[in-house]
Protein backbone atom coordinates (compact mmCIF):
# COMPACT_ATOMS: atom_id res chain seq x y z
CA UNK A 1 0.00 0.00 0.00
CA UNK A 2 1.73 3.14 -1.27
CA UNK A 3 1.47 6.56 1.13
CA UNK A 4 0.22 9.79 -0.48
CA UNK A 5 3.32 12.34 -0.81
CA UNK A 6 1.39 15.07 0.33
CA UNK A 7 0.19 13.58 3.67
CA UNK A 8 3.61 12.82 4.73
CA UNK A 9 4.54 16.08 3.76
CA UNK A 10 1.96 18.02 5.77
CA UNK A 11 2.79 15.38 8.13
CA UNK A 12 6.19 16.28 8.50
CA UNK A 13 5.31 20.16 8.62
CA UNK A 14 3.05 19.48 11.82
CA UNK A 15 5.58 17.83 13.51
CA UNK A 16 8.49 20.58 12.44
CA UNK A 17 5.79 22.74 13.92
CA UNK A 18 5.14 21.23 17.47
CA UNK A 19 8.90 20.19 17.19
CA UNK A 20 9.91 24.56 17.11
CA UNK A 21 7.06 24.71 19.65
CA UNK A 22 8.82 22.75 22.24
CA UNK A 23 11.85 24.54 21.64
CA UNK A 24 10.47 28.04 22.14
CA UNK A 25 8.78 26.63 25.15
CA UNK A 26 12.08 25.31 26.38
CA UNK A 27 13.93 28.36 25.62
CA UNK A 28 11.00 30.22 27.99
CA UNK A 29 11.39 27.58 30.86
CA UNK A 30 15.19 27.71 30.80
CA UNK A 31 14.75 31.69 31.23
CA UNK A 32 12.04 31.75 33.85
CA UNK A 33 14.18 29.18 35.46
CA UNK A 34 17.19 31.58 35.15
CA UNK A 35 14.83 34.45 36.67
CA UNK A 36 13.93 32.59 39.51
CA UNK A 37 17.55 31.21 40.71
CA UNK A 38 18.55 34.83 40.14
CA UNK A 39 15.72 36.32 42.45
CA UNK A 40 16.48 33.02 45.35
CA UNK A 41 19.55 34.13 45.44
CA UNK A 42 19.06 37.92 45.86
CA UNK A 43 16.64 37.15 48.67
CA UNK A 44 18.81 35.12 50.47
CA UNK A 45 21.62 37.73 50.13
CA UNK A 46 18.94 40.25 51.96
CA UNK A 47 18.43 37.37 54.42
CA UNK A 48 21.63 37.19 55.46
CA UNK A 49 22.52 41.02 55.37
CA UNK A 50 18.95 41.70 57.61
CA UNK A 51 20.24 39.04 60.13
CA UNK A 52 23.55 40.72 60.03
CA UNK A 53 21.62 43.88 60.74
CA UNK A 54 19.31 42.87 63.69
CA UNK A 55 22.34 40.80 65.50
CA UNK A 56 24.39 44.52 65.25
CA UNK A 57 21.20 46.53 66.27
CA UNK A 58 21.13 43.71 69.46
CA UNK A 59 24.68 44.05 69.96
CA UNK A 60 24.28 48.08 70.18
CA UNK A 61 21.27 47.35 72.40
CA UNK A 62 23.21 45.05 74.86
CA UNK A 63 25.82 47.47 74.84
CA UNK A 64 24.03 50.09 75.38
CA UNK A 65 22.10 48.22 78.59
CA UNK A 66 25.35 46.82 80.08
CA UNK A 67 27.37 49.87 80.29
CA UNK A 68 24.88 52.15 81.39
Amino acid sequence: MDQNPTIDFKCQQALEAEEKKVQILTQKLNASLEALLSKEAMVKQHAKVAEEAVAGLLFFISSFLFTS
